[in-house]
């Protein structure tokens, strides 16, 4: 069974630097990611398999839809960041090769 453009979204998401995985279900139920510096749940929105928009969740907070390309840019930034400290490079450079790496893998936006 292929993975939706969603699927492989949040399956991107979980190899940023402050994200991880969570491991599915055995029932089958969706991905999900989590933000280690917040503790927020992402995961793939039902209604948008081409991954528009994303499901979002603090802790305590109810389920909010939130636009993609926002929460990766986000996402990405802050990665880049870390990955300058960490590897060296500049912010830039490191979100260039994250985002090139995040349209090669996921089709989003292409």
């Amino acid at each position: 069974m292929s993975m939706t453009v969603a699927g492989r979204i949040i399956d991107f998401l979980g190899s940023l630097q402050g994200m991880g995985r969570l491991q599915p279900p055995a029932d089958g139920a969706r991905r999900a990611v989590i933000d280690l510096s917040n503790g927020a749940i992402i995961e793939a929105h039902p209604d948008y398999p081409q991954g528009e928009r994303l499901l979002y969740e603090r802790s305590g907070s109810a389920k909010e839809s939130v636009s993609t390309t926002k929460l990766v840019k986000l996402r990405l930034t802050r990665h880049a960041f870390e990955r300058s400290v960490i590897a060296g490079g500049s912010v830039k450079d490191n979100y260039q090769h994250a985002a090139d790496d995040f349209h090669r893998k996921t089709g989003f936006g292409e």
